[in-house]
């Protein structure tokens, strides 16, 4: 959440003063830079888009040249312009050798910026590596296959890792039971 009534330029020097660093006004104008929030430098931080407030707030991020940056679904609710700037942004930071780790609904954000993916399924690991390895192995095999036994209200499903779930009828909470 933003302080509000704040102009950009003064949240982010507050921010680098608390980051402590050395050249806090420099390290600002190269932010603003960075991420093409120059122009919103005297703007206050209500009258902002939810784009900017994005690279806003990457900018923040930035201010103290981090190495390893984690961003938890950077481009959500942007338009695709919105999405286009903030992937083209990563790329730089990429660019400059800073790592960057993100989580994404969006595939073809994650195909633009990433050497490697992770796949989690319940906070579990189920597939990884490089996207070629990735797209060789699903091109390989079905993702999912769907078998109906002899209980026609009962299915099993599985995915190529070998996790199987059973699907049934719900319970009285909700939740699918298995019988």
């Amino acid at each position: 959440r933003f302080t509000t009534w704040v102009r950009a330029e003064e949240f982010l020097l507050y921010f680098a003063r608390l980051h402590r660093v050395k050249t806090p006004k420099r390290a600002v104008a190269d932010v603003l830079a960075l991420t093409g929030l120059e122009e919103f430098r005297g703007r206050a931080v209500s009258g902002l888009s939810r784009g900017t407030l994005q690279r806003l707030g990457l900018a923040r991020c930035l201010l103290h040249r981090p190495e390893v940056m984690i961003l938890d679904e950077p481009a959500s609710a942007l338009d695709p312009q919105g999405r286009r700037e903030l992937l083209a942004i990563l790329q730089e930071i990429r660019g400059m050798g800073a790592t960057v780790i993100l989580s994404s609904h969006i595939l073809p954000d994650l195909e633009a910026l990433c050497d490697e993916v992770c796949i989690l399924d319940a906070g579990r690991r189920i597939a990884g590596g490089t996207l070629a390895a990735l797209r060789a192995e699903l091109a390989a095999e079905p993702l999912w296959e769907l078998r109906a036994g002899g209980d026609p209200g009962r299915a099993e499903s599985g995915n190529r890792s070998g996790r199987r779930t059973r699907m049934g009828t719900p319970t009285r909470g909700g939740h699918v039971g298995s019988g």
